[in-house]
């Protein structure tokens, strides 16, 4: 318990004393020191930790791993201790969220950055079938996005709604994401489960600008006014 306690509240020294008497730094409360220290953000007491070869990959009971934990505080130096460590950045929660996941919802490009050099997996889905790429385009992570297009993820991948990135973005209005999917070859003609396609969409909307890309990517001339 007081190595769980000195973790959590950033006292180096005890640590440090406590893990020279070889105090046993695993599961405590159902949260190990290595996982409550990510989460508050102690890198240093993160590498003491990780010098004693503990399990990287523990969970807690919602099954979020010490990634996760550290992403979703945005601590970008303990992401990088972690993943350098091997800890394993495809672990999902029980709602099937991964780091990816919380990294690109919390718009934390620099993390999204070292999840891609690690080899996380960009075409990981959520319980709502929600890829990175679809977060990062209903939430107009242009950078975001732009990183996962540049290693390749799937640009047509769909949610439960049938409704890909650039559906999205053209029923958003988000221009910056809708040339960049289209600059990537997002499929234009994919419909949601209504049979709606995206310059449909953006048409209703009033989104004139997407429209007008769209059309173009469909070689359709005329296909709207402005009313």
């Amino acid at each position: 318990m007081r190595l769980y306690l000195a973790s959590k509240s950033g006292d180096l020294r005890t640590v440090q004393e406590l893990l020279n008497q070889n105090v046993d730094p695993g599961n405590e409360y159902n949260i190990s020191s290595l996982y409550i220290a990510s989460y508050e953000g102690h890198v240093d007491i993160v590498r003491l930790l990780l010098d004693k070869n503990i399990d990287t990959n523990i969970v807690n009971k919602e099954n979020e791993s010490v990634l996760y934990a550290a992403v979703s505080k945005g601590h970008t130096d303990i992401v990088k201790e972690l993943l350098e460590h091997d800890c394993n950045p495809n672990i999902c929660n029980v709602d099937n969220e991964s780091p990816f996941h919380i990294a690109t919802r919390l718009g934390h490009t620099e993390i999204v950055k070292l999840l891609l050099i690690h080899k996380g997996d960009i075409n990981v889905y959520n319980n709502e079938h929600q890829t990175p790429l679809i977060i990062a385009a209903t939430l107009g992570r242009v950078k975001i996005a732009n990183l996962l297009l540049e290693y390749n993820c799937d640009v047509n991948i769909s949610n439960n709604e049938n409704e890909t990135p650039l559906y999205i973005a053209s029923c958003r209005g988000d221009i910056a994401i809708a040339k960049l999917l289209l600059n990537y070859n997002c499929d234009p003609l994919i419909s949601n489960k209504d049979n709606e396609s995206p310059l449909v969409k953006a048409k209703s909307y009033g989104h004139f600008e997407i429209a007008e890309m769209l059309s173009e990517k469909l070689n359709i001339n005329n296909v709207f006014y402005k009313t």
